[in-house]
């Protein structure tokens, strides 16, 4: 456990208001190429400013609201694209804390660890021996580009009822928009995330060569609305247009853009 001396509010809005300089000097490159200047992530991590929300074991100062408030003003003087990003960072960094102790120690092991994410459920997890399977995507994720970790969110399957699942992921790749998001600025690196199912079954199918295969859905999903199907050993994420219940005999009809949804109808059988 590491020995924290924690800055006072004033200290670290004082730090912040050092870096507005070297903010402000690199906000129109980070307007420009859509992600923050590396210089200033290097500058902010040197304050401490990643540090806010992470726990006092792992070296972190426990911030509270006000501090991160007015903190995060103060960072927006220099660039208002740098104070969202930093922002952004807090609060999936704080979400990290909720984790068992183990996943803690690995995220937190890295100096000023920077975590994106998002609250957008839009992914589906199966769980399997060992652990669980997600197939999904994930969008509008300021900061990407210099996170270490990523916070994703799934709805977990499991007897029948839905839950939300938190998973954390490092080393992940990302495809990054094009958005400008004029009322901030264009520096946030906003990125999208996307996973494939992997080698956890005994079979393996791309998304592809599942048009005209038959299988049951696996929950209940009303029309227009997503759900899981069971394909031969695997499950995917699915849309239908009528409403499904579960084990009803379904088909693919089509495959979404994303390659990890399938648009399936009922059947009779």
């Amino acid at each position: 456990m590491q020995k924290t001396e924690v800055p006072t509010r004033e200290q670290l809005v004082q730090r912040a208001s050092e870096l507005v300089p070297v903010l402000k000097k690199n906000a129109a490159w980070s307007e420009e190429n859509r992600r923050i200047h590396e210089e200033s992530i290097e500058a902010m991590a040197d304050a401490g400013i990643f540090r806010m929300r992470a726990p006092a074991r792992y070296g972190g100062y426990e911030s509270d609201t006000q501090t991160l408030v007015d903190v995060a003003s103060e960072l927006g003087r220099g660039d208002g694209s740098a104070a969202w990003v930093a922002s952004v960072y807090w609060i999936p960094g704080w979400m990290a804390c909720m984790f068992p102790d183990q996943v803690q120690d690995e995220v937190f092991s890295t100096p000023d660890a920077r975590v994106c994410g998002t609250l957008s459920p839009s992914a589906m997890a199966i769980q399997t021996e060992g652990g669980v399977v997600v197939n999904g995507k994930w969008g509008f994720i300021s900061g990407a580009l210099h996170s270490h970790w990523q916070e994703i969110i799934a709805i977990l399957i499991g007897g029948g009822y839905l839950t939300v699942y938190a998973i954390l992921r490092g080393d992940t790749d990302y495809l990054i928009s094009g958005i400008f998001i004029l009322m901030i600025g264009a520096g946030l690196g906003i990125g999208f995330h996307r996973t494939e199912t992997r080698k956890i079954t005994k079979k393996y199918f791309s998304a592809s060569t599942l048009v005209g295969k038959q299988g049951r859905a696996q929950v209940a999903f009303a029309a227009g609305t997503k759900g899981v199907v069971q394909l031969e050993n695997e499950f995917w994420s699915s849309f239908c247009e009528e409403d499904l219940q579960a084990g009803d005999a379904v088909e693919v009809v089509s495959v979404d853009p994303d390659k990890v949804t399938l648009r399936v109808r009922r059947v009779k059988e």
